[in-house]
């Protein structure tokens, strides 16, 4: 095992004191700028677990309209963002989608014993 650099302890010492100052100075701005760097890795890496623990168990094309309708309020959430939707004409939308998300999933898990569990 090779050892770590002379100077490591000190440097990750003064790294977490400077976050932690950040965090109580600008504590919005530390979570934007945490968010932006790790947040991106962190739904990859959420995304690669979900795939390798329910792939086998999920019907291709339910997975396939499941990402679809996911995309589209992705969509509709950054024109909201970009001033090109009205927020609540969005959030409109948005309930429909996930209105759709359920309609579709739903027959699936009847049909595979599990939905009536998750009503009860």
């Amino acid at each position: 095992m090779r050892a770590l650099p002379q100077h490591t302890g000190s440097c990750l010492a003064l790294t977490a004191l400077a976050a932690a100052i950040m965090a109580v100075l600008i504590p919005l701005g530390t979570y934007a700028v945490t968010l932006a760097l790790f947040g991106l890795v962190h739904v990859a890496v959420e995304l690669r677990y979900v795939d390798r623990r329910f792939s086998g168990r999920v019907p291709w094309r339910l997975g396939t309209a499941l990402v679809w309708i996911l995309g589209v309020i992705v969509l509709l959430r950054l024109l909201q963002l970009g001033g090109v939707l009205e927020r609540v004409a969005a959030l409109r939308w948005e309930l429909v989608l996930v209105a759709l998300l359920v309609g579709v999933a739903l027959p699936v898990l009847l049909r595979a014993g599990i939905g009536l569990s998750l009503i009860h």
